[in-house]
């Protein structure tokens, strides 16, 4: 509660949940009230969310959430061909789902190893990797997310038009949140 004008800040270590709202009032009277994302998204004329632009907070965020049916962790791009299988399979699944994030730099634990190189030439391969081997290529956005002087990729797979398989034909799909073959 604010007595007056200020700001306030809200810890949320689990993320804002999708159906959140915010209500403003002043004594007894109603002054605003928004969805901040689930179904209205409602947002009264004149009202702004300032959000801070915090690569470190966006990235803690998604770890601290833990890998799951729609977040996956991987230390570095893929190079093997059975390491470009699995990353790829996700992401076809994720795509034939309703889409999901992979943090490249990131181990397993959660731990930031961030990418070696440049992050540009790192963003480049992810970019092409996908396009040559998931087709048709689903909706994706990569961005870029400097923690100190680690790099961390973030690969967001939108849900796809049609059905996206591998290379080699192979249609993965998400079966209680891993990628499973049909």
């Amino acid at each position: 509660m604010l007595d007056g004008h200020g700001t306030t800040t809200f810890h949320l270590p689990e993320g804002l949940p999708a159906d959140a709202w915010v209500w403003l009032k002043r004594g007894q009277n109603w002054l605003d009230f928004r969805s901040l994302g689930g179904w209205a998204a409602y947002r009264s004329e004149g009202v702004e969310i300032e959000t801070p632009d915090d690569p470190a907070a966006e990235i803690g965020g998604l770890i601290a959430q833990g890998e799951g049916p729609r977040l996956e962790f991987k230390q570095q791009l893929p190079d093997s061909r059975e390491e470009k299988r699995t990353v790829f399979k996700t992401i076809a699944a994720f795509a034939n789902s309703d889409g999901g994030m992979v943090l490249f730099g990131v181990q397993d634990d959660g731990s930031i190893l961030g990418l070696p190189g440049s992050i540009a030439a790192q963003e480049r391969r992810v970019t092409d990797l996908i396009r040559d081997l998931v087709t048709p290529t689903p909706p994706f956005r990569i961005t870029r997310h400097p923690i100190g002087d680690k790099n961390v990729l973030a690969l967001d797979v939108g849900s796809g038009s049609g059905v996206q398989n591998s290379r080699h034909g192979e249609v993965f799909h998400l079966v209680a949140g891993w990628p499973l073959m049909l």
